[in-house]
């Protein structure tokens, strides 16, 4: 699991290799993640089976909506808690919706697992088995870490994907002054330049001197010298978009 997570820039990336390792390594043979679509609602965005018998109930995962309660994923959504099915083909809705799809694939117990990043709540990942399995408190204990561990993997990436943007924002930002330094210029010339083209629309380019400034930074040192290109950059990013 650490390796799939470590190859993976994001999430969404991560979880198709994620349910597929996993479900392999413990032998389930359906495997599901699932995110709210919208407030309120509950699709299955990523599924993973282990033969192509699977694939109705794969295909009925896919094309169902859930509240908050209802079903597996539903029910982590409203609890924030593991939960777990002893037999799905026999459930009836409304509490699990895909029951008669389990019982034709020959799907028996199930567990669902809540994906956190600290205190929010991501999304939830499922697996079925081809028997029926007891919960077992070590089986749960190892499945509970597991999500933990995918939880921190977020964490890591969206840090990570912080100090990238700031990296970048250095990059194009001259240091002294909070403009736009020469790099971030040239970038951004070379975009407006085909699109005043492309829109016929009229660029304008202004250039602003500061007279005078070397014999100011003489005279009076380079740390008053830099105090006033500061006071000046503030007063023409206050005028100018």
């Amino acid at each position: 699991i650490s390796r799939v997570l470590g190859t993976r820039e994001s999430l969404s990336e991560a979880i198709p290799p994620l349910l597929a390792a996993v479900g392999e390594a413990m032998e389930w043979k359906v495997g599901g993640y699932w995110s709210e679509e919208e407030p309120g609602v509950l699709r299955c965005r990523e599924t993973w089976r282990s033969e192509a018998a699977f694939e109705a109930f794969e295909r009925v995962s896919r094309e169902l909506e859930l509240a908050p309660g209802m079903g597996l994923p539903g029910l982590v959504w409203r609890n924030g808690e593991p939960a777990w099915l002893e037999d799905a083909g026999r459930e009836r809705p409304p509490n699990f919706l895909r029951a008669q799809a389990a019982a034709e694939a020959g799907l028996h117990s199930a567990i669902c697992l809540p994906l956190r990043k600290g205190d929010e709540l991501l999304g939830a990942v499922e697996f079925f088995s081809h028997s029926i399995l007891h919960p077992e408190p070590n089986l749960i204990e190892a499945m509970t870490t597991l999500s933990t561990q995918i939880g921190q993997f977020v964490t890591v990436l969206e840090e990570r994907g912080t100090l990238l943007r700031r990296l970048e924002a250095l990059a194009r930002t001259d240091e002294l002054t909070g403009l736009a330094n020469r790099r971030a210029w040239n970038e951004d010339l070379k975009r407006e330049l085909p699109r005043s083209r492309r829109e016929g629309k009229p660029l304008c380019v202004a250039l602003l001197d500061l007279d005078h400034f070397k014999a100011f930074n003489d005279r009076r040192g380079h740390s008053a010298g830099d105090l006033l290109l500061k006071e000046i950059a503030a007063n023409w990013k206050g005028r100018l978009r």
